[in-house]
């Protein structure tokens, strides 16, 4: 954060002393801060307790100071808030509060803005390719970088070839070629590693099947017989002498 406001840096400053020159830089009014990614600003360790300092330091050195800041982040924010929250005595209220303007992004783009992207990315690209670009974008766990990784691919292709300029012959053996076999190979390591492994099947089946093989147990309910003990198996049919010597004698 230090480099692009123009504030002094080196591996042998501490975070501390470039903290307070970018706090000096940012509160003095004439620039807005914007966070991609700002889930991270959450604590990342599993450590129970962690307290999130960076989101701290967003609400006490630029907030309080009316300093513009804009944070993009995905779902996991919210949820690591929530973590936080429930694992520490860090309270949401505050930064709640401060929080002037909440917008939920679209879940996919429409197809025009998936165009102008492609277009930025190959600025001479014919009709043909940007709709081959924008299709890949759309079939893609890649999103957006489908189309960025789509025309790296077939840029090298084109100079492979000795030339400089891009076409749609280019894209598409670069995705026969290259991007296709990529994608496949990496959905296919994705599945197998979701898919539990044959001894886990295996131990999980003989959980399922071993109870009905079994004989069936008495129910807790039902009335236990009482146990003949050995001292009622040995009883003699005449009664046994009394072991005290007070009493008289019992007269059979």
């Amino acid at each position: 954060m230090a480099e692009p406001i123009g504030v002094s840096n080196a591996h042998s400053m501490k975070g501390q002393q470039m903290r307070v020159r970018i706090n000096d830089v940012l509160q003095a009014g004439h620039l807005s801060l914007v966070i991609d990614e700002a889930h991270y600003l959450w604590p990342q360790a599993t450590t129970r307790g962690a307290l999130p300092g960076r989101v701290n330091w967003v609400m006490t050195a630029l907030v309080n100071y009316s300093v513009p800041v804009v944070m993009v982040a995905t779902p996991q924010f919210t949820a690591a808030q929530v973590t936080v929250e429930r694992n520490t005595f860090w309270a949401a209220g505050q930064f709640i509060g401060r929080i002037s303007r909440f917008i939920k992004l679209p879940d996919e783009l429409e197809d025009a803005d998936l165009r102008a992207i492609a277009r930025a990315h190959l600025p001479q690209g014919d009709e043909k390719s940007i709709s081959a670009l924008v299709l890949y974008a759309q079939a893609s766990k890649k999103r957006l970088r489908g189309i960025e990784h789509g025309v790296k691919a077939a840029r090298h292709v084109a100079r492979s070839a000795g030339r400089d300029q891009v076409t749609f012959a280019d894209i598409k053996q670069a995705m026969h070629e290259n991007i296709m076999p990529s994608d496949s190979a990496l959905n296919a390591a994705l599945s197998n590693a979701a898919a539990p492994s044959p001894a886990g099947r295996k131990h999980r089946l003989s959980k399922i099947y071993a109870t009905p093989l079994q004989e069936p147990l008495k129910p807790i309910s039902s009335p236990v017989p009482e146990r003949k003990t050995d001292t009622t198996l040995l009883v003699p049919d005449r009664q046994p002498r009394r072991s005290s010597a007070r009493l008289p004698p019992v007269e059979t």
